[in-house]
């Protein structure tokens, strides 16, 4: 049952337009305990309900734009070195030795090491790989989702936190401006700046609004590929546990 988990995670993690995630993600969640089936279920059902060409687009963002989820499993130990390229010779030898080729991907990455380690072969090779470098890697994908929306969402705050402040400068400095003028003054100030003010304030404030609104947008949105992958790490985990 481990060998069609891994190898069901794997289909999970590869371009949308190749597998149908919905089925995938179906077949693997029935194999699983609740807890991290729930998990899958969220994904699948964010598949049915979007087109392919959104499904497509997610992807790409996630995995091929964002260098911090990078799905290779050296990059995330070793980043851009020549530990890295040590790592990947080393891997096509492994694989080489229990006839297994990981075809024109890179041997390092997420969907070719879980397919390899679906074969249930590779004994001492497949444990080291599967400790050393999947859980690491998996585990610091799974991060980079939490702890960019606790930074986005302290920026946030830093930035709502300004606005206001500079909405209530300018208020009390109108409010002063006013008392300080002579009667006439007052009508003729009033009346241009209230114009002035409000023009100003009216295009500050779309302005500052559609920022802060697109922005928390980004930041508040979730990331279904994170279900993917938090599944995927308790499976690897337990998978440790029962050595």
């Amino acid at each position: 049952m481990q060998q069609t988990v891994y190898r069901l995670f794997a289909d999970l993690l590869e371009y949308p337009s190749s597998v149908n995630l919905a089925e995938k993600a179906k077949a693997c969640a029935d194999l699983l305990d609740p807890g991290t089936a729930a998990l899958l279920n969220e994904f699948r059902t964010f598949v049915e309900q979007s087109p392919p060409e959104r499904l497509e687009e997610l992807y790409t963002n996630t995995f091929d734009l964002q260098v911090v989820c990078y799905p290779y499993v050296g990059y995330h130990l070793f980043g851009e070195s020549y530990k890295r390229g040590a790592f990947l010779a080393r891997l096509n030898e492994g694989y080489q030795e229990h006839g297994f080729s990981s075809g024109n991907e890179l041997p390092d990455h997420l969907g070719v090491v879980l397919r390899f380690l679906a074969q249930g072969e590779g004994g001492e090779f497949a444990q080291t790989l599967l400790d050393e470098g999947l859980i690491p890697a998996v585990n610091a994908m799974v991060g980079t989702f939490k702890d960019t929306c606790t930074e986005q969402s302290r920026s946030a705050s830093t930035e709502q936190s300004r606005s206001a402040g500079t909405e209530q400068s300018r208020s009390a400095g109108t409010e002063q401006s006013q008392s300080a003028g002579t009667e006439q003054s007052q009508s003729a100030g009033t009346e241009h700046g209230r114009s002035t003010g409000t023009e100003q304030s009216q295009s500050a404030g779309t302005e500052q609004s559609q920022s802060a609104g697109t922005e928390q947008s980004g930041r508040n949105g979730h990331n279904p590929y994170s279900c993917v992958l938090r599944a995927l790490l308790l499976v690897l985990q337990e998978q440790t546990r029962d050595q």
